[in-house]
């Protein structure tokens, strides 16, 4: 998202001195980009919010920075009303997607519908990185071999009378216990690199 050219944008005009919101889609270098002045009551030119958004991304201008905040969470935003040409243009930028914070949908909060590109980018971040997280497990899986039946049966037979230790990891540290005595040991792991 070209956050200084929305910056640079000419705001529509607000319709009337109270507290209200006006939406364009305007194209920014071959990109859709929906753009939502939000103005607070007088008669000041400037809005008081810019909200700016893609398909992908998304970006709340307030007292002269960037945020990524929930604007429905915003109470002073979520009363401010909007005209029906305006709504209509915030609708029809997400093509009829259900709004996403409200599980009844109910078709006349505008601030939901500028939430959906928020939500999809917080969806497509918890995605990627279980995605990541399930391509390195399966990696150390693939590097792991078999143990041969004969060892660990071995195993078995000649530790089954001698003391043995078990660990339970979290993270780098370890507590380490005897099976037989019942000492407990705390370890810091360190990282091996080959």
């Amino acid at each position: 998202m070209q956050r200084k050219m929305i910056l640079e944008e000419p705001p529509k005009p607000r319709c009337s001195n109270k507290e209200h919101a006006v939406a364009a889609v305007r194209t920014l270098r071959g990109e859709a980009t929906l753009i939502v002045w939000v103005y607070k009551a007088g008669r000041s030119k400037e809005p008081s919010i810019t909200i700016g958004e893609t398909q992908k991304d998304y970006g709340v201008y307030e007292r002269g920075a960037w945020h990524q905040y929930n604007v429905a969470m915003k109470m002073s935003v979520n009363d401010i009303d909007i005209c029906k040409e305006d709504y209509d243009t915030i609708r029809d930028f997400f093509k009829g997607a259900k709004p996403v914070n409200n599980p009844l949908y109910r078709d006349h909060a505008w601030v939901e519908w500028v939430d959906i590109a928020r939500q999809r980018m917080l969806d497509n971040k918890r995605y990627e990185v279980a995605e990541r997280r399930r391509k390195a497990l399966q990696e150390r899986r693939e590097c792991l071999y078999e143990i041969p039946k004969e060892m660990i049966n071995w195993a078995k037979q000649e530790l089954a009378s001698k003391h043995t230790l078990t660990y339970h990891k979290k993270g780098r540290m370890a507590t380490v216990q005897c099976s037989c005595c019942g000492k407990t040991a705390q370890y810091t792991f360190e990282p091996v690199t080959l």
